[in-house]
């Protein structure tokens, strides 16, 4: 019986692990089964995979040719296809289609003779793969040799005497302005090219920034780049600053004093002070200039629109106290200050799209025109602040006075004087498109001759007036630059401004039309003239 139940539970063990011996085996049998169609779809995917990655990297690798071919006709003065904002509208490179165009980066529209920054965009199809490539740079300039800058306008900070970056103060780029995509760094320092008179405090936020140093132009990529390492800009000659431009003595009637409330049309003089009321609202329309015999108060509370090209002279101080001026879109604004300037709490700049952006000294303030709606001269040893919060979307150029940023306050714009510092808190933020690259910092403009010399007429403009432009033009055959703010500051007769607003724009033109087709005196170094914003990739469902 023992041994007759041993042989029974065995057998019966036995057919059991037959039975899991089978079930194994289909398991098996089903999981290579399953493997193998596994296997044979993956490859049949690898298959697709490779000939769309095939695909895509002959569209990127056209891609990236035509926009050499692009950069390359965007350089050639004789080329007119721009004017459509096509730059190529069909081309085949290899299997794959190619198109390129461009845009004024500051209008989003074809670029036209005042452009000063293109974005070109190609896009690169091959059977239903498309691959679109981006890249921003500078608008070419043939005759740029042949015109200079000489307000000094591609520096954020710059200082004739001292310039303090106390702690916790901030400089960068104004990250809303369309030339921001540029990622050009924002240069500061003293006119002197030295560092005595610089004071940057170790807390002090200056990320992006680079500082004015006496010494050669990078003549290549690598000296570029090493200027960038070491965070300077090199300049191989001191910078001349010239002098504000100073009004004329009044003449004609004047009022005693003024009291402006609601709409103004007309321009006026006065012997004495001016005064915008609290919570008063003012529009001046048609005012072409404003000319204040002594202190312009604008009141707690008080606005103020600009609508037009307007001058404010001011020869006594200037205070705004809790008020906003804003200027209307395609309006500008240009305050001469004899006395001293302050604002505190208050706001300067272009009409605020954002009703509710307020006074935004973040760095974050919508673009509405940028720096060069408003433009303040100081023409004497006095003082500008910015105090409260205060925010200026504009340009500050006093280069005998000083220019102090105090309690959050910020400019969007640039400021250059005598002696700036920017306090604890507070904030500068460049408006890249104030560079029009016809400047001291771009050794191919008319301020240099052979790329290392300054051109003698240079340090003859000591005041920065139409006149004295017109003089270095007639001289040099050099077109100087001549902003609308620049053309009517110091002129109090209207007809007589706007004849010469209108000699010196036709100069301009003759000049350039006249030395479109001339060889350039010097050749341009090899720098880094686009800078990609990579590759983006499409495929169209169904296409294998």
């Amino acid at each position: 019986m023992k041994t007759s139940f041993v042989t029974t539970r065995n057998s019966s063990h036995l057919r059991a692990r037959r039975g899991s011996v089978v079930l194994l085996a289909l398991t098996a049998v089903a999981v290579a089964t399953l493997l193998g169609l596994s296997l044979a779809a993956s490859r049949d995917a690898n298959l697709s995979a490779s000939a769309n990655l095939a695909k895509a990297a002959s569209a990127r690798a056209a891609a990236a040719g035509a926009m050499e071919i692009a950069v390359e006709l965007l350089n050639d003065p004789e080329n007119a296809a721009i004017s459509n904002g096509v730059l190529i509208d069909s081309l085949t490179i290899g299997d794959a289609t190619v198109r390129a165009s461009i845009i004024d980066l500051a209008t989003g529209r074809p670029p036209d003779e005042s452009a000063k920054a293109v974005e070109i965009t190609v896009v690169a199809t091959l059977s239903g793969v498309t691959q679109t490539t981006h890249a921003v740079g500078r608008m070419p300039s043939p005759t740029i040799a042949n015109e200079a800058d000489l307000d000094c306008s591609e520096f954020a900070l710059l200082a004739t005497d001292v310039l303090a970056l106390e702690s916790d103060a901030l400089v960068s780029v104004w990250s809303r302005a369309p030339l921001a995509a540029l990622r050009e760094p924002v240069v500061f320092g003293l006119s002197s090219g030295n560092s005595s008179g610089l004071t940057v405090n170790s807390s002090a936020s200056i990320h992006g920034c680079v500082r004015v140093q006496l010494g050669s132009f990078a003549e290549d990529l690598d000296d570029a780049d090493a200027n960038l390492v070491d965070k300077v800009l090199r300049i191989p000659a001191e910078i001349h600053v010239p002098l504000a431009p100073t009004p004329p003595a009044v003449t004609g009637a004047m009022l005693p004093t003024l009291v402006l409330d609601g709409l103004m049309t007309h321009n006026a003089s006065t012997i004495d002070d001016v005064r915008v009321p609290a919570r008063s609202a003012v529009t001046l329309r048609g005012v072409s200039q404003l000319d204040i015999g002594g202190t312009l108060r604008i009141e707690r509370g008080s606005q103020v629109r600009v609508e037009g090209i307007t001058t404010i002279i001011v020869r006594g101080n200037t205070v705004i106290e809790s008020a906003a001026i804003e200027i209307a879109p395609n309006a500008q604004l240009t305050i001469i200050a004899l006395g001293d300037l302050s604002m505190d709490a208050s706001y300067l700049g272009g009409e605020r799209s954002n009703p509710l952006e307020g006074r935004d000294a973040s760095g974050d303030a919508n673009y509405d025109g940028g720096a060069a709606a408003v433009t303040i001269y100081v023409a004497n040893d006095t003082r500008v602040a910015l105090l409260g919060g205060s925010v200026l979307k504009g340009e500050i150029y006093a280069p005998l006075g000083r220019v102090s940023l105090e309690t959050r306050s910020a400019i969007y714009g640039r400021a250059l004087a005598k002696e700036v510092r920017i306090k604890s808190g507070t904030a500068l933020f460049y408006d890249p498109a104030l560079d029009t690259q016809r400047g001291w910092s771009n050794r191919m403009s008319g301020i240099w001759s052979n790329g290392a010399t300054v051109q003698p007429a240079v340090k003859e403009v000591t005041t920065l007036c139409a006149e004295m432009l017109g003089e270095f033009a007639a001289r040099t055959n050099i077109v100087p630059e001549i902003r609308v703010s620049i053309a009517v500051a110091g002129d109090n007769d209207a007809k007589k401004r706007e004849a010469r607003v209108r000699a010196q724009v036709d100069l301009a033109r003759g000049s350039r039309r006249a030395k479109a087709h001339a060889s350039p005196r010097l050749e341009a170094p090899a720098l880094r003239q686009f800078y990609s914003l990579g590759f983006e990739r499409n495929e169209k469902e169904g296409d294998d």
